[in-house]
């Protein structure tokens, strides 16, 4: 399984871009131009890359051992790879696994 970074907003979980593209586009009513924008596209091991996730989503016990934040606004964000939010979250592909909010 590999995560899919499509456009600028969305990095979906699946076992291969076929799978992404299609899912995504069936549950976001988007066509493949809108979809999928070769300018951002990655794809990505779930192991190496990560994405920011709120502090307050993490257990007690990961917040207390939790060493390095980033601030953004007034909140707090700590890194986590790919693999450990779709293991925490018991994720199941094909999903959206991160997402950007402008």
């Amino acid at each position: 399984m590999k995560v899919f970074r499509l456009n600028e907003y969305d990095w979906v979980y699946a076992k291969n871009l076929e799978q992404a593209l299609e899912w995504y586009m069936d549950q976001t009513g988007l066509d493949e131009d809108e979809a999928f924008d070769e300018h951002y596209f990655e794809e990505i091991d779930p192991n190496v890359g990560t994405t920011l996730v709120h502090i307050d989503e993490l257990p007690i016990e990961e917040q207390k051992m939790t060493q390095q934040m980033i601030i953004q606004g007034n909140s707090l964000w700590v890194k986590r790879t790919f693999a450990e939010v779709i293991e925490r979250e018991k994720l199941k592909a094909p999903c959206i696994v991160a997402s950007t909010e402008y």
